[in-house]
């Protein structure tokens, strides 16, 4: 297995835990959700697909945070 398949089977792991995380929270209509140390996004993304509101990330690594705005207009339309 190399790093990089190492890493995304990794990030599909850790997303099993955000998912069942937000399953734990009351329900709110439009929560506000502010990810502090968001990386890349992976969790950022699902969050904001499963709340139906807008996530806001922050990060210092600016690489990471490029790589979120990537996948943020690739994968999550209303995000």
């Amino acid at each position: 297995m190399t790093i990089k398949e190492f890493d995304i089977e990794y990030k599909k792991k850790f997303l099993k835990y955000t998912k069942k995380a937000f399953s734990l929270l009351p329900v709110m209509d439009y929560p506000k959700i502010l990810d502090i140390g968001c990386g890349t996004g992976e969790a950022t993304i699902e969050l904001a697909k499963l709340s139906n509101s807008n996530i806001i990330g922050i990060d210092i690594n600016q690489q990471a945070l490029e790589k979120l705005n990537k996948r943020r207009n690739k994968n999550c339309k209303k995000c």
